[in-house]
């Protein structure tokens, strides 16, 4: 099950990345420099981000989501989760790597 949060720089994205990794909550994590356009305070912004993709099973969805809350930067973080299969192999491959 995908999971895509996005950071404010590569140093957190990878920080967040390594823990989750560490924890066993993702498998696999993805990430990507982007520039995201949105409201805040009522004013448009440009930023630039680090988008990540956690690779994770649905039994650790709910740890994940945690995990990110509590160590994201932001005050209103973006946790977009994706409903989503996997190949047999790769679902044999993430479910060995995170037990």
């Amino acid at each position: 099950m995908p999971v895509s949060p996005s950071s404010s720089s590569e140093e957190t994205a990878k920080a967040i990345a390594d823990e989750a990794l560490m924890q066993k909550l993702a498998g696999c994590i993805l990430r990507s420099n982007t520039v995201s356009t949105y409201m805040w305070e009522n004013k448009k912004q440009d930023d630039n981000e680090v988008v990540a993709l956690f690779k994770t099973t649905e039994e650790n969805l709910n740890s994940l989501e945690s995990f990110i809350l509590q160590s994201h930067q932001y005050d209103t973080p973006v946790i977009l989760k994706v409903n989503a299969t996997a190949n047999l192999e790769y679902e044999k491959w993430i479910r060995c790597v995170l037990s």
